[in-house]
């Protein structure tokens, strides 16, 4: 196991699979895979209870929410990664491969279509500005949004900008807000000069 808890997912998948080929019990496991974790790991392991520690599944489990990735990083890390010196391309696809399945699960997108609108969701979101992408984020929290929800938080997201925008002067102050037709335009008044020179008789030559 190396030090770099992105290649954990990939590491227990390929223990687990060897497991599996050789028909390993369970009740070995742990024992078997705890001598190759560093030394981090192995210090964490320190406080589990001696019963926890005789199961793999709670070793396992254990070790993976201590050096959890969000969501984002198991993503990053699939669309980022590339074949390292010493692997072959079959440990580089299942690396890949394990990543990917790690972010769906994260995610918890089980179904075929819950993975296609967690995929276009992505795609969506990488074409954002960056201040509608903070905004979005917020709003996610731990979970993320699918296609419809996440579009139209972000119309009314850009419709409120453009509004302030529009309701807004050069100088920074806020403007009278657009009126139809003759609504707020001023009375016409009649002055005093010209009340009084109504006033007056008219002058007869």
């Amino acid at each position: 196991m190396g030090h770099d808890p992105g290649e954990f997912p990939a590491y227990f998948n390929t223990v687990e699979n060897l497991f599996t080929l050789y028909e390993v019990r369970n009740k070995l496991r742990s024992k078997l895979v705890m001598p190759m974790l560093n030394d981090k790991s192995k210090s964490l392991l320190a406080r589990l209870p001696r019963e926890k520690l005789d199961n793999y599944e709670e070793v396992h489990d254990y070790l993976l929410r201590k050096f959890r990735l969000t969501p984002q990083q198991y993503r990053d890390r699939f669309y980022s990664g590339v074949k390292k010196p010493e692997e072959t391309y079959t440990l580089f696809g299942s690396r890949l491969k394990t990543l990917m399945l790690y972010y769906l699960e994260s995610r918890k997108a089980a179904s075929k279509d819950e993975m296609i609108d967690l995929l276009v969701s992505d795609r969506i979101k990488q074409t954002l500005p960056s201040k509608c992408l903070k905004h979005v984020l917020s709003t996610e929290g731990d979970k993320w949004l699918t296609p419809e929800k996440l579009t139209d938080i972000m119309d009314v997201y850009m419709n409120s900008r453009v509004d302030l925008t529009r309701n807004v002067t050069m100088s920074g102050r806020p403007t009278k807000p657009y009126l139809s037709g003759n609504e707020g335009l001023p009375t016409k008044q009649t002055s005093n000069k010209a009340v009084s020179s109504a006033s007056m008789p008219e002058k007869k030559c």
